[in-house]
């Protein structure tokens, strides 16, 4: 069903050996490895291959039957080139916010970008789109094609237009074309409602997917079978708004043949709102997938340590060896081969996920709904906020805290997206959308599907402008526009389907008046005193043969009661609610489901009130038509146990169930009755990952 490739990254020490390495890689079972390769010289040691050496490595691979993925720099590492022509260097405007410190263009500390009117300041970067830097780089491209053994090449290591306090390009050639098109200069004052300052935003997101499908174009000609991507650092999921990056993962995902990312800058960023930041990590792998629809991503895991945190251990070696597999990831190297090696305990806990490769293999990630990522919402409405922390984290952390898995959908790939393949669609704060993408998700709904939408919806037009009718009213939902403030508890109606285990308040924020119902009222919105306003909060509607969720104000995991100490943040059902939802959306039950999830830990029966006692499980089912595999995470060494119910396939009978790393048998352990299986797993302090494997016949 899919194929698990596991690539040996090299970092490339200068006393390297490659006829001893390569042979060495193959026989410990990675199945490709991975370099940089840096052709022209740009005094510094970077790591990577001259050219030469590359075909000899291509050589050696294609021997040992390896494949062989290289990645490339374009505008980094050329500081040689722009010292000799200065003409062909990028040119930033920053906010006059201060001085950075060295020659870069990503500001370790961020700052908010208002203005661009400062300074001019340059930097050694190449410009992207300057006529001699792309032809010397498709020269480059064209010369390593040749490589042996190679599947893909990656562009542009780490590129993109801006970060934090500042903007790229205004170099004259940038500034020169921008006025041909459109009669006038770039812009320097941030004004989103000035339509130059907007045709200058949307001109850099378009010239930035053109140049490297220009660059795809000139592989292609001298290599059609040749995979071409790129290589990205993950910024625009880390705080750096995409509108200044000028990275719109979803349209490059849509003209390049896959994406290449090392996801463990999540680990050593602090941009996250809660820990432990592996499930960051692991969101990112995903929003990456949603939006590859089906292209290969390939992942660099953290396999080296930090000033930052202590050794890596055993489970460092588990989690970055099955978990990004676990989420749809076909590529995945630890960074790097070396230093894996030199890591005893996280080395030999890596070595030991190989063994579940052949059933991974034989399963895909089992979905239990797909989380909306709209990248149109977060640079025309959300521009000056940091849309992951307000859309997609809370909600995927709802959703992994209920033991629901969740894959992401981009809206800049609606149109090619087959909606009905992972359960319901959930969508926080999707408020820009086109009449063509509201017109997907009418035909969707009324086809059968089923929404959960929280708060703005389909409000504005897919640029953040006026339209004749707001989405939720087209789905049977009036609302006026207005919101109100505070935080409200919701009072659950008789009609309610979704109130299950509900015996804490279910709290949100900041809802929108919802008027007319053409449909069901779940729950009315309480006020801080009591009062409840007889205002729909919950609501339900149907569209055609489907159904529509809208919930009108922000969920709120932990609530403060009026009088209370403001540090005491009680913790209240408003998860378990969105969590029902999804569940009575789901057109069919669950393959593999986790029960009494999260579990219950001596943290949180210690101090059931305190908002860190937070889930530090996630569940993972990966489901075929010979094994299930029930993948529990654990991320923070506490002791629990959870039950795991398997759903047996109809024609067939258990065989066996058993640990997928260690082959220990279960089958004595487990209760089976006539449509499924129970198994009762204990977690210890020890476990980093623990694979369930049930296999049918």
């Amino acid at each position: 069903m899919r194929k698990i490739r596991r690539l040996a990254h090299l970092h490339i020490p200068a006393d390297w050996e490659p006829a001893e390495i390569v042979p060495e890689a193959g026989k410990l079972g990675f199945t490709d490895l991975y370099f940089f390769v840096n052709k022209v010289e740009s005094g510094l040691d970077i790591g990577g291959l001259r050219l030469a050496t590359a075909m000899e490595v291509g050589r050696l691979a294609e021997k040992e039957g390896m494949g062989v993925l290289v990645n490339t720099g374009y505008m980094k590492y050329h500081e040689q080139v722009v010292m000799a022509h200065p003409e062909r260097r990028m040119v930033l405007r920053d906010d006059g916010s201060g001085d950075r410190s060295g020659e870069t263009a990503s500001p370790q500390a961020p700052a908010p970008l208002t203005s661009v009117e400062g300074r001019i300041r340059n930097v050694n970067w190449l410009c992207p789109f300057n006529e001699a830097n792309k032809r010397q780089y498709k020269e480059e491209l064209c010369a390593l094609a040749g490589i042996p053994a190679l599947r893909f090449v990656y562009l542009n290591d780490e590129g993109f237009l801006g970060a934090y306090g500042e903007m790229a390009c205004y170099c004259d050639s940038c500034r020169e074309r921008f006025a041909g098109r459109f009669g006038e200069e770039p812009p320097t004052a941030i004004d989103w409602k000035d339509p130059l300052w907007r045709n200058w935003i949307k001109w850099r997101f378009e010239q930035w997917t053109a140049v490297h499908a220009e660059f795809r174009d000139a592989v292609r000609e001298v290599r059609p079978d040749l995979g071409v991507g790129m290589a990205t650092a993950c910024t625009e999921l880390m705080g750096i708004r995409p509108w200044a990056s000028a990275v719109d993962l979803g349209a490059m995902s849509r003209v390049l043949d896959s994406m290449n990312t090392g996801i463990y800058h999540g680990v050593t960023r602090g941009t996250h709102i809660f820990t432990p930041r592996f499930p960051i990590v692991l969101d990112m792998a995903s929003i990456f997938v949603g939006a590859l629809q089906g292209k290969p991503l390939r992942l660099a895991v953290q396999a080296f340590c930090p000033g930052t945190s202590l050794e890596m251990t055993r489970k460092d070696g588990q989690w970055i060896g099955i978990l990004p597999y676990a989420v749809g990831t076909e590529y995945v190297s630890p960074w790097c081969y070396e230093t894996l090696r030199t890591s005893p305990a996280q080395y030999a806990g890596y070595m030991e996920t190989l063994r579940l490769d052949r059933y991974l293999e034989e399963t895909e990630p089992e979905i239990a709904c797909s989380l909306f990522h709209s990248i149109q919402s977060e640079v025309w409405r959300y521009h000056d906020v940091d849309y992951d922390v307000l859309a997609i984290h809370p909600f995927a952390r709802m959703l992994r805290d209920e033991g629901l898995p969740y894959a992401f959908v981009w809206d800049s790939r609606l149109d090619e997206t087959n909606l009905s393949r992972n359960g319901p669609l959930v969508m926080p704060h999707v408020c820009c959308l086109s009449l063509q993408q509201r017109d997907r998700l009418t035909a969707y709904l009324k086809e059968g599907g089923r929404i959960l939408a929280i708060a703005d919806l389909g409000l504005y037009d897919e640029e953040g402008g006026p339209v004749d009718k707001e989405l939720p009213s087209q789905w049977g939902v009036m609302c006026n526009g207005d919101r109100l403030a505070g935080q409200f508890s919701l009072a659950f109606t008789d009609a309610c389907p979704v109130r299950e285990n509900i015996t804490a308040p279910a709290v949100v924020e900041n809802p929108y008046e919802v008027g007319h119902v053409d449909g069901d009222v779940w729950a009315t919105l309480v006020d801080a005193e009591g009062r409840d306003t007889g205002l729909p909060g919950l609501v339900s509607s149907r569209v055609g043969e489907g159904r529509f969720v809208y919930l009108a104000g922000d969920p709120v995991l932990h609530h403060r009661e009026p009088g209370y100490e403001p540090l005491v943040k009680l913790p209240n059902h408003t998860r378990r609610m969105i969590g029902n939802v999804v569940r009575f959306l789901a057109r069919c039950p669950a393959w593999i489901e986790v029960e009494d999830f999260p579990p219950e830990t001596a943290y949180q029966r210690l101090r059931p009130w305190d908002r860190r006692g937070i889930n530090t499980f996630q569940f993972l089912p990966q489901v075929g038509p010979r094994y299930a595999i029930a993948i529990v995470a654990s991320y923070l060494g506490a002791e629990a146990a959870v039950s795991i119910r398997f759903r047996i396939p109809a024609g067939k009978r258990l065989l066996r169930i058993f640990n997928g790393l260690t082959d220990e048998s279960h089958l004595t352990d487990a209760s089976i009755d006539s449509d499924s299986v129970r198994y009762r797993l204990r977690i210890t302090h020890a476990d980093g990952v623990i694979p369930i494997v049930a296999e049918w016949e």
